[in-house]
């Protein structure tokens, strides 16, 4: 991940598993946005959020890539908040390697 080197002095990179990092991360820090762009399964998915928004304050985002993998996101934010909004990505991106890559998961956000 990039990170400028105006930012850097704010930002702290972590190496783990996210079920030992994440709770301890969010007891010292309240996220205003949280972002899951991680392991897409459902089970991971479903941990990120329940933990994100645990800690959250109200009026906070959870916006998270390929909302559109499975339907986690959807039934989560359906069950717990009012409503979910969808933004499509392209139907194709272009990888680093100049490939087509499928890309049309979108992204989601819940405020």
């Amino acid at each position: 991940m990039a990170c400028p080197p105006y930012l850097q002095g704010a930002w702290t990179r972590k190496f783990g598993d996210a079920k030992e990092l994440l709770p301890t991360v969010l007891e010292t820090e309240t996220p205003d946005v949280f972002i899951h762009d991680s392991l897409h399964t459902a089970e991971h998915m479903r941990f990120e959020f329940e933990t994100a928004t645990e800690f959250m304050e109200p009026g906070g985002f959870l916006v998270t890539d390929n909302c559109r993998f499975n339907n986690v996101f959807r039934a989560y934010v359906e069950s717990s908040f009012a409503s979910v909004a969808f933004w499509p990505n392209t139907e194709y991106a272009l990888s680093p390697s100049k490939e087509r890559v499928d890309d049309r998961f979108g992204i989601g956000v819940l405020q």
